[in-house]
């Protein structure tokens, strides 16, 4: 399994940390990803879960089906367009996880398109709740 991990840093120290399995869909939906989270300042879960392509290693470009014609028609003269649905097989695009810092805190999701990512959050527990819990 190959995850390509990405950790980013700010001024204010670990920004987040992005990877993912998917073979040779791995680099474009994790640059993608960071520049979503980077440029765009979108939330973990938005950037996620935000249509993305694939282009590599074929001439071929995968667009997510949530795409419209317009991005289509817009990267036409690249070369050849295949609309895809994401799923769980055939994967045309890689599946990511992701940590980010929002607000002092940090989120993260894994790609909910896989059956087998579930993700449990909760609020920090004191001392006094760590030690009723035990």
């Amino acid at each position: 399994n190959n995850m390509c991990p990405v950790a980013i840093t700010d001024g204010d120290g670990p920004f987040a940390v992005l990877g993912a399995s998917g073979g040779n869909q791995i680099v474009p939906a994790l640059t993608q990803i960071a520049a979503m989270l980077l440029h765009l300042d979108l939330h973990v879960e938005t950037a996620l879960n935000a249509p993305r392509l694939h282009a590599g290693p074929s001439a071929e470009i995968i667009l997510d089906s949530e795409m419209g014609q317009d991005v289509a028609d817009g990267l036409a003269d690249l070369g050849p367009i295949r609309f895809a649905e994401r799923g769980v097989y055939p994967r045309p695009f890689a599946s990511p996880s992701a940590t980010s810092r929002r607000g002092g805190r940090f989120e993260g999701m894994p790609d909910t398109t896989y059956p087998a990512s579930e993700a449990v959050a909760a609020a920090p527990r004191g001392p006094a709740e760590r030690g009723a819990a035990r």
